[in-house]
Parts: C-alpha cells; structure tokens; sequence
C-alpha cells in the first residue's frame, strides 16, 4: 500500500473514532512509530484538527469530525457544471 492510499484508509479509520494511539495507528497499519507520527502531520495538514493530550496516558483526539471542506459555486459554475455533466453523460451514449 502506497503513501496515499495508506493516509485515505487512516482518515477512514478515524472519522469512526474521537480519539485515537499512536499504536493503535502502528497495529492497523502495520506501520513504524515514526511512520505513524509523519502520517499524522500529513493528516493535519490536509485538514483534520487534531489535539495532543500530552503525558504517558496521553492520546490523539479529533477536534471536528467535519472532513470534507465544503465547496460554495456561483450559479454560472454550477450551470456549467450542469451542462459538461449532461455533455459527458450523451457523449457515452455514442456509439465512437
């Protein structure tokens, strides 16, 4: 499993949790101590708000489980939209 695919399957993992180990991150993934901190970092910087809770008990927990960011369009962009959708959907239909 490539860097990419590894980090959507750990957000998946997540979004069912609201607090989360580092080891629990090692044993699903199989993956190194260190591995999972940096995947961690790359979480966060593609968006997922997450709190240390420092000390030897201490864990991960996810501030907001809101992980898509929503994406707001103006009546011309969600016609044109519209129209390259219903243009892709009668271009399948041909026989070419």
């Amino acid at each position: 499993m490539n860097r990419s695919e590894r980090l959507n399957q750990e957000l998946i993992f997540l979004s069912y949790r609201q607090e989360f180990h580092i080891k629990e991150l090692m044993q699903e993934f199989n993956i190194s101590k260190r591995t999972a901190l940096r995947d961690v970092n790359s979480l966060e910087q593609l968006g997922l708000s997450i709190y240390v809770e420092p000390g030897r008990y201490g864990g991960y927990q996810i501030m907001q489980q809101q992980l898509w960011v929503p994406i707001l369009l103006n009546s011309q962009e969600i016609n044109a939209l519209f129209f390259a959708l219903k243009a892709l959907s009668l271009l399948s239909a041909t026989p070419l």
